[in-house]
């Protein structure tokens, strides 16, 4: 897999990439458990993604939020507390697989659902699959440092323990995930000096169980619920998520600006992956805008939220990219329209990286079919619709959009 094509496509073909650079599709939550969990299998398990299939074929990588854990093992986290608990079954690792998907995203709600043990087979199965992920850690340095993908021959490095040697990759993309949902999951421990590039060894050389030995203890059956929700210590800390609260600290900004500082030595494109705020805002409030910026301040390239359940608009700021919320992506629910868009309503968003610059952002809007359980192409006119409603949005944030038949272009060009 080429890192940059040299040939230009005509834009307006849906089987064709068009323009040069690198290319990467983002998607909202994608929530395999529960009923979507009972079709996982159907057509040589691509049914879940419908026609979007083609459209996310047209990027050189995909990123997604993984709204679920994939496991067979674990117990439900603190019944009492938390209604809601996904878990799919492992083969949906070949549905991530039929789509391609080369990152995930797991700093969100729904990753500890099933307590650290399903946690922990989730992300053996990702690296057997090769499907970079970041979010998540047996401690804090851990679950706050980037996945590293690079761009060399379909070679994708996976998170946080990798080596980086300039002559094995023509391009490396940073993405943190952070959220501030579910508190008590997070990690904790202190940060190692150098978190991303200490360690020279390859993931598939030192897998992550010798690197950073669990303690055998009594915590790893399930006791009655705690802060430790049923987790085992990890040498230097806790299991769980990077947790960053909306409204920064003065000790999460610092944590945040060192994960960002170390991602960006090592990388020539920060992405940080949101899971943060309230849902089904119609536009980010003042408190989100403000978290958004600082995370661009502090050094970040692209800012990908996901936790709305619908899309918001998309800001240029800096000439750097924000996408407030790219809302659902694959779910088995629906819920009535919050002014522009309802639940089922989102759109795959391909950014264009050319020069290490972000060029263009092109939106396709697409349509889950809850009781089929599949998402698919928005047909013409509510995908006309869609697009009205996703200019207005970005307009209110002061972003000048331009439409292709019924799809978005957004470009950014440097101030």
């Amino acid at each position: 897999m080429k890192i940059l094509s040299q040939t230009k496509f005509a834009l307006g073909s849906p089987t064709q990439r068009s323009g040069v650079g690198l290319k990467i599709a983002f998607i909202g939550d994608v929530m395999l458990g529960r009923l979507v969990n009972t079709v996982l299998k159907l057509d040589n398990y691509s049914y879940v993604w419908g026609s979007t299939l083609d459209v996310l074929k047209r990027a050189d990588l995909r990123f997604a939020n993984l709204e679920c854990v994939i496991s067979d093992k674990g117990m439900p986290w603190s019944p009492e507390q938390k209604i809601f608990h996904f878990r799919a079954h492992p083969s949906a690792i070949k549905v991530l697989r039929k789509a391609k998907i080369d990152y995930v995203s797991l700093a969100n709600n729904h990753t500890l659902d099933y307590n650290t043990d399903a946690m922990l087979d989730m992300t053996k199965r990702l690296r057997d699959a090769d499907i970079a992920f970041s979010g998540v850690g047996r401690n804090l340095s851990e679950a706050s440092a980037p996945a590293i993908v690079k761009k060399n021959d379909t070679t994708i490095m996976k998170p946080a323990i990798s080596s980086f040697s300039k002559s094995s990759a023509t391009f490396k993309i940073a993405i943190i995930s952070l959220t501030d949902n579910e508190p008590e999951w997070e990690a904790e421990g202190k940060l190692l000096r150098n978190d991303v590039s200490s360690v020279t060894m390859h993931m598939e050389d030192a897998p992550w169980e010798k690197i950073l030995p669990i303690r055998k203890t009594k915590a790893q059956k399930m006791p009655k619920q705690s802060r430790d929700h049923g987790v085992p210590a990890a040498e230097n800390g806790r299991p769980g998520v990077f947790y960053v609260p909306l409204r920064l600290t003065k000790r999460y900004e610092a944590i945040l600006r060192k994960s960002i500082q170390n991602a960006k030595k090592n990388s020539d494109i920060v992405i940080v992956a949101a899971h943060v705020g309230p849902h089904f805002r119609t536009k980010p409030s003042k408190f989100y805008v403000n978290f958004a910026h600082k995370i661009i301040d502090l050094g970040a390239d692209i800012y990908w939220g996901h936790s709305n359940h619908v899309p918001q608009g998309i800001e240029v700021y800096g000439n750097k990219l924000i996408m407030y919320d790219a809302g659902d992506f694959i779910d088995d629910y629906a819920t009535d329209r919050y002014t522009y868009f309802s639940n089922d309503q989102s759109f795959i968003f391909i950014v264009t990286i050319d020069d290490k610059k972000i060029k263009r952002v092109e939106l396709f809007p697409v349509k889950i079919s809850s009781f089929m359980l599949q998402t698919n192409r928005a047909e013409k006119e509510e995908a006309r619709e869609m697009c009205d409603n996703m200019e207005k949005a970005c307009y209110a944030l002061d972003t000048i959009t331009a439409r292709r038949n019924n799809e978005i272009v957004i470009e950014i060009f440097e101030k």
